[in-house]
């Protein structure tokens, strides 16, 4: 389930916000403060992109939101705006992460139509904050959008 988090004085004051607050308490959603911001736990289905990109707009935080990172080849350097895009060894040479030692070894690149696709998960086995994400929302692609898998069939 998708947990989004957004500040108290956001919900009192942004007019963008408020409908998305109460469509989420009219799903049946049932918010829960935690200090300065109250909490939401949605059901994948009900939440797009969008919707992400407009909480973290307003300074809250969406987790837990599976995605898939659309990517041109396996080699390729990973996004810096991505936790883990660079390493540093031990003799502090840094030096950029390519997508497949990005990932995690019990992860692997997805392929679907010809299109190569990496869950946000990969990295460190947990889906990343949609606020580490957004500098690549342009490539992120929800589970239900990725094409279909192709059937093989045996003679």
């Amino acid at each position: 389930m998708i947990k989004a988090t957004i500040p108290m004085s956001v919900l009192q004051t942004d007019t963008q916000i408020q409908p998305l607050a109460l469509y989420s308490i009219m799903a049946g959603v049932h918010p829960e403060r935690n200090g300065e911001s109250v909490t939401y736990n949605i059901e994948n289905e009900f939440f797009t992109l969008d919707y992400a990109k407009l909480v973290v707009s307003k300074g809250g935080e969406v987790q837990n939101f599976p995605l898939f990172i659309e990517i041109n080849a396996e080699s390729d350097e990973v996004d810096s705006g991505l936790i883990g895009s660079t390493i540093t060894d031990e003799e502090e040479v840094v030096t950029s992460n390519t997508w497949s030692t990005w990932m995690l070894p019990n992860h692997s690149v997805l392929e679907r139509a010809g299109r190569l696709f990496v869950g946000t998960n990969a990295h460190t086995g947990s889906d990343l904050p949609f606020s580490e994400l957004l500098s690549i929302s342009d490539k992120l692609i929800l589970p239900s959008d990725l094409p279909e898998e192709e059937v093989v069939e045996s003679e």
